[in-house]
């Protein structure tokens, strides 16, 4: 059932990735966000689709703990519930989106 699980998590990150054109930088100039947020996994200087996969990846428990696990979980609990989830990923899907505001 777990595997199950996170093939359906690759699969509908790999969808909400090339639906939203899974580009750098392109949540930035739709929302007008220029400075790095909360989210910027990557360090690309912005939130977008490529965090939120990265999310995903971690939820789904297939990506490896970063080395500073704490600085990380800041940057990626952009719903400041304590926890980096797959609802973190939507919410930064929605920045990118120009949806929602993330915090600085």
């Amino acid at each position: 059932m777990k595997t199950l699980l996170r093939s359906f998590i690759i699969v509908v990150a790999a969808v909400l990735a090339f639906a939203l054109g899974g580009v750098p930088g392109l949540g930035a100039q739709a929302g007008g966000m220029m400075q790095s947020k909360t989210g910027d996994l990557n360090m690309d200087g912005t939130a977008n689709s490529l965090d939120a996969l990265i999310v995903l990846f971690h939820d789904a428990g297939l990506a490896e703990p970063p080395e500073d696990i704490d600085a990380w979980t800041i940057m990626a609990d952009v719903d400041c519930d304590l926890a980096v989830t797959a609802l973190d990923a939507a919410i930064i899907l929605q920045a990118d989106a120009g949806l929602y505001e993330l915090r600085t």
